[in-house]
């Protein structure tokens, strides 16, 4: 008998809503708990025990517990899909897939959760003008490896970086940031909203930023106008 999936999340994060995302997608039955970091949950001894970094997403499937978003994505479609389109065994295909989630991890991801981050938790009432090059700087990369494949790492299929990726680019977007000077990216932002998810990953970001405009006092960036 399989065992039933628990995911720990807090949907103000993207990497919380793309793991989210992706069990909508394989249609999985998954056990949903929030972790309020408000209120300090994530540092509770029953949380620390599942996760000593303290941080969300974690993933439960019996007795195996696992953390970081890519790190779960790429479980899920191994343990739950295996040779899926999302993550396929091809070793080359794969290798351009793990490329572009790094990128995320390392590149996308701290790009904007930097802003975040210096807003909640050092009280800062303004985007730097470096941050903002950094956001600029992301958003032409992504529109350029969409300008070699109509997916981020395949011509055909939808990957887990996509998922990945989207709900990066969803945060940016729904913060105020136009996507209309990066035709490749828009053009693939928008041909994602039917993907299962997609709604309840935009309404979750939609709320995420009103959250982060009252901290700040403004939105992250001028509604839906360019940098």
């Amino acid at each position: 008998m399989e065992s039933k999936l628990i995911l720990y999340l807090t949907r103000g994060s993207p990497a919380c809503r793309s793991v989210l995302q992706l069990c909508r997608i394989l249609d999985l039955n998954v056990e949903l708990k929030n972790v309020n970091f408000q209120a300090k949950e994530q540092k509770s001894e029953t949380f620390s025990k599942l996760n000593p970094l303290k941080e969300v997403p974690v993933l439960v499937d019996g007795d195996f517990i696992l953390s970081e978003s890519r790190a779960i994505l790429a479980y899920l479609v191994n343990s739950k899909k295996p040779n899926s389109p999302l993550y396929p065994f091809d070793p080359k295909r794969r290798a351009i897939i793990d490329q572009r989630l790094y990128y995320d991890a390392t590149v996308l991801f701290l790009s904007h959760s930097s802003i975040v981050r210096s807003v909640i938790y050092d009280g800062a009432k303004d985007v730097t003008d470096q941050q903002r090059i950094n956001i600029l700087s992301v958003l032409e990369n992504l529109n350029y490896f969409l300008s070699q494949s109509k997916y981020f790492a395949s011509n055909e299929d939808i990957t887990i970086a996509d998922i990945s990726i989207l709900s990066s680019v969803i945060t940016i977007y729904e913060c105020g940031h136009d996507l209309e000077a990066f035709p490749y990216l828009s053009k693939w932002f928008h041909s994602l909203e039917n993907l299962p998810g997609f709604q309840e990953n935009q309404e979750h970001t939609r709320d995420f930023a009103k959250f982060f405009k009252k901290k700040m006092g403004r939105a992250m960036f001028e509604k839906k106008q360019k940098l």
